[in-house]
């Protein structure tokens, strides 16, 4: 059985994270749980501002190390409370590929890198 991690990208993982709050976000706005859309609105903001800053600085460090050191391919990893997981840019598509471990996401660089 494939392992889905190696091709679930951190936009795909984004999009689950906010469809997922959208969904609470509308529920608590029907209940008019005024506390709880401060709160889910506070997590949105966290959620997406740091992601955003973040990716920026990412790629701009990606494309330094690439070019002063085409051997070794950039792991990030990624941390938001509770939620960890770890990514790189695949060369080929410029995509972000994610992995639950830094182990998989190695193995994952290996097996594409040939």
């Amino acid at each position: 059985m494939a392992n889905t991690s190696y091709s679930y990208t951190f936009d795909q993982h984004l999009n689950n994270i906010l469809t997922s709050l959208a969904h609470r976000l509308e529920a608590a706005k029907a209940a008019n749980n005024v506390q709880l859309i401060k709160l889910l609105e506070r997590e949105k903001a966290e959620v997406t501002a740091p992601i955003a800053t973040q990716r920026a600085t990412v790629t701009w460090q990606a494309l330094i190390q690439s070019f002063f050191n085409r051997s070794a391919q950039p792991i990030h990893r990624f941390e938001n409370g509770s939620d960890r997981w770890w990514y790189t840019i695949d060369p080929r598509t410029g995509r972000e590929v994610c992995a639950d471990s830094e182990a998989e996401l190695r193995l994952w660089i290996q097996q594409h890198s040939k």
